[in-house]
């Protein structure tokens, strides 16, 4: 409470074109006075978070370039959008989109004076203006340049320690803890939660294990990785060969599987400036008998010629692995005796690139793939 009776007790007043730094200080103020006067249900400090808020917007509106495309000491325009966000549009939430569509194009992407002053301040406001943006239009736009600016402010943490200068002209050995935790706060907070899945489920089916997820938000993040580890065994593989993008929800099925054999899977979410978050495992078995006769897809595929068949046989029998091309011809054969249970052949095939056909006979048993192989 002392905090907030300081903010109502405490007015500071600003008036176009003087003390920017002021109203920005307001804007802030506004959006923070509101979120608490909601939490602790005190209508008296609601009411005056919502006046200055509209005296926010209504400046905002007369001279949007200051108000919105500015900076001052270590505040910028983004917390015209964020205070305003948090405060007057949550009375009014059908304005908002229309609103931030026409002010917010005065936010600025990246500040870069080039001199000992406080732009990365400025930026990490800028960002968070910018993601407030997003959350309130939904123009993807908004998100990218988000990211943009994060990223810039993550690239200057060049020395691993996870603090960042108050302005690109310093060298990181000057961090500063205020503009770091704007970082953090405003940027990689927002990205993190954005990093986050949901719904993220295995279904089985024959010589195959289907993974599903969804992002927890709205947002996606900027690729995903699949990862599987075979209970008992050692290596956890990425299944996919380029990061899965463009879907809201997201599925891919693994035909790398054997009948009755567990296997554990993590989705990892790439995030601006090499961040990734990663959400497993889980653990699932294949379905069919652990012993049942089966022949599962070569890993990778597409390959170099350099790949991984595994197999199952229900019992110990001799077995012949076939490869055909396209018209038909063997061009690789490969004979041995195998125990019950799985099984793997590390292949190193030098082949033209092409679709090619595996088969794998034992006994009366045969199944056959595909693969393909490129340069």
């Amino acid at each position: 409470m002392t905090c907030a009776r300081f903010i109502v007790d405490n007015p500071i007043e600003y008036s176009y074109p003087l003390y920017l730094t002021n109203y920005l200080c307001v804007a802030w103020a506004a959006g923070n006075l509101y979120e608490y006067a909601v939490n602790v249900g005190d209508d008296g400090l609601k009411a005056t978070a919502l006046a200055l808020a509209e005296n926010v917007k209504r400046t905002a509106e007369e001279q949007p370039a200051w108000a919105i495309g500015s900076y001052a000491w270590a505040m910028a325009g983004g917390a015209t959008i964020w205070g305003l966000h948090y405060s007057y549009f949550q009375e009014h939430p059908g304005e908002e989109a229309t609103w931030t569509a026409q002010y917010a194009p005065y936010l600025q992407k990246l500040v870069n004076p080039g001199s000992n002053t406080w732009d990365n301040a400025w930026n990490a406001w800028f960002m968070f203006g910018h993601h407030t943006a997003y959350t309130a239009t939904h123009d993807g736009q908004y998100w990218t340049n988000f990211e943009n600016v994060a990223a810039n402010l993550v690239a200057q943490d060049t020395d691993g320690d996870g603090g960042i200068p108050p302005s690109q002209a310093l060298d990181d050995t000057h961090d500063h803890t205020w503009v770091t935790s704007y970082l953090c706060m405003m940027g990689m907070d927002r990205i993190l939660r954005g990093l986050r899945i949901a719904n993220f489920t295995a279904q089985k089916g024959p010589g195959e294990i289907v993974v599903g997820w969804e992002p927890e938000f709205e947002h996606r993040a900027a690729g995903y990785n699949l990862y599987r580890e075979e209970v008992g065994k050692a290596g956890r593989p990425k299944l996919n060969e380029d990061p899965l993008t463009g879907t809201p929800t997201y599925s891919f099925k693994d035909e790398h599987v054997l009948p009755g054999t567990t296997y554990r899977y993590w989705v990892e979410a790439r995030g601006p400036g090499g961040r990734a978050r990663v959400t497993g495992p889980l653990e699932v078995q294949a379905g069919g008998l652990p012993c049942s006769f089966a022949l599962a897809q070569n890993y990778p595929n597409p390959c170099n010629g350099k790949t991984t068949v595994a197999f199952s046989l229900p019992a110990a029998s001799s077995a012949t692995f076939h490869l055909f091309d396209l018209a038909g011809r063997e061009v690789y054969r490969l004979d041995g005796s195998y125990g019950l249970g799985k099984h793997t052949l590390q292949l190193d095939l030098d082949l033209p690139p092409g679709v090619y056909l595996y088969r794998l006979t034992a006994g009366e048993e045969e199944a056959a793939r595909s693969m393909v192989i490129v340069e």
